[in-house]
């Protein structure tokens, strides 16, 4: 219980206050309801109920999802027939524009 409530404690602290505020709120409003000492319950439950995990890498009993499969196995057959390489595509060849001003109107001149 102690160290949830000072996880709890870290959670409230925070920079903006009106954040703080709607924490403290909630902290209270689970503290009134007895959610911490459901939640504490619930964690020692589960930590009796599993095994410490070295225990568990040391157990001699695999299932078959557990067992190894071997490389040669998950490779595949080794005489396969290579991969046939994908064709390239064709490029296409853009005509070339030339450089210059671009069309205008022309205008006639008036001869004075």
């Amino acid at each position: 219980m102690g160290e949830l409530r000072d996880v709890m404690i870290q959670y409230v602290n925070c920079a903006d206050p009106t954040e703080s505020a709607a924490r403290k709120e909630r902290y209270r409003q689970a503290e009134d309801h007895g959610q911490f000492e459901e939640t504490a319950s619930q964690i020692i439950r589960a930590n009796l109920s599993i095994p410490p995990l070295a225990l568990q890498d040391l157990s001699p009993q695999q299932t078959a999802s557990q067992e190894r499969i071997p490389i040669s196995q998950r490779l595949g057959p080794v005489n396969a027939p290579p991969l046939a390489p994908k064709p390239k595509p064709k490029k296409r060849v853009l005509s070339k524009r030339k450089v210059g001003r671009p069309p205008t109107k022309k205008r006639a001149q008036q001869m004075s």
